[in-house]
């Protein structure tokens, strides 16, 4: 069985102030290029919906 994984942000700042629910834009940046270089493509929520409607299987290495 595969396992859902789910990223998420509390905040993004654009100022670069950051606390431990905020990220500024470069790591969010840099967070995303890991995410795209290690095969990893977003999966919105809809469409996570729709898979399990329709009782199909999310892509593989869907983050």
């Amino acid at each position: 069985m595969s396992k859902l994984r789910i990223l998420m942000y509390h905040g993004v700042s654009a100022d670069g102030k950051r606390d431990g629910l905020t990220v500024d834009t470069d790591q969010l940046e840099q967070h995303f290029h890991y995410l795209w270089s290690n095969g990893y493509t977003p999966l919105l929520f809809s469409e996570l919906i729709a898979c399990h409607a329709q009782k199909k299987a999310s892509p593989t290495r869907r983050c």
